[in-house]
């Protein structure tokens, strides 16, 4: 699902900030290179599991403003206080439009459903239309169905049929490709030859996000590299609250 521009502000600002750890650690004197070669595993997957957070938030986002705008178009109870008889009328009209066959005879229906307003079978071709237009609202038969409907019928629905026919144009294969590049996380030479297990036997035993990792040395940590230490974890603070180079 597509991400939205501030989740992915979010995201370019975390990468900067595992991009600043990583020139850290790499000049970093008192680390071995084995030390920095493990605190470099521990960044990275730190910083997947905040930009993953961000994505699912993001996702989550998305899709509940696609349910909400689904139910103001097709939930009956918000027109009809008397859903259960609209519900069974709703069922006759959408037996008459099923056995329509063509975009073209969807549109003299709805012409004379509009005309005679007979709002129930407008509702069911609205409905039909939005369902076997698809991703080609715009030059088909069936998508004018649906703009007769909002243009004559309901005006009123218009803004929420553009931001739902919106939302569901972004959503693209392309574009969840484009994203999956431009939201990785590079992954530094220096872990060459580290497989998946040595990964996760070395975050499995770091310590919180942005603590100190001058444990990972043989000779111990510096009150530079804590000083380090302490700037990244505010960093990451930043990145993930979103203030971070703002």
């Amino acid at each position: 699902m597509p991400i939205d521009e501030d989740s992915m502000n979010k995201i370019r600002r975390r990468q900067d900030a595992y991009n600043r750890r990583i020139k850290l650690i790499r000049s970093d004197i008192t680390l071995s290179a084995e030390g920095k070669r493990q605190a470099m595993a521990v960044a990275r997957q730190q910083a997947l599991n905040d930009i993953e957070a961000i994505k699912q938030a993001a996702q989550q986002t998305y899709s509940g403003r696609r349910a909400e705008l689904e139910r103001k178009l097709f939930d009956l109870s918000a027109d009809y206080p008397d859903s259960v008889g609209a519900s069974l009328s709703m069922r006759d009209a959408a037996d008459r439009v099923r056995d329509i066959k063509t975009g073209a005879e969807a549109q003299i229906m709805m012409g004379q459903a509009i005309r005679h307003g007979d709002h129930i079978l407008q509702r069911a071709l609205f409905d039909a239309g939005w369902q076997r237009a698809g991703d080609r609202m715009l030059g088909s038969g069936w998508g004018e169905v649906v703009r007769a409907y909002v243009d004559q019928a309901r005006p009123d629905l218009k803004p929420v049929v553009d931001e739902l026919v919106h939302l569901q144009n972004v959503d693209t294969r392309e574009r969840r490709t484009m994203e999956a590049i431009e939201t990785g996380v590079h992954r530094p030479p220096e872990m060459e030859g580290m497989s998946p297990a040595d990964v996760q036997r070395v975050t499995a035993a770091a310590p919180p996000d942005g603590a100190d990792v001058s444990h990972l040395n043989p000779g111990g940590g510096t009150q530079t590299q804590q000083t380090a230490n302490q700037a990244f974890a505010e960093m990451t603070r930043e990145a993930q609250n979103g203030t971070y180079g703002a």
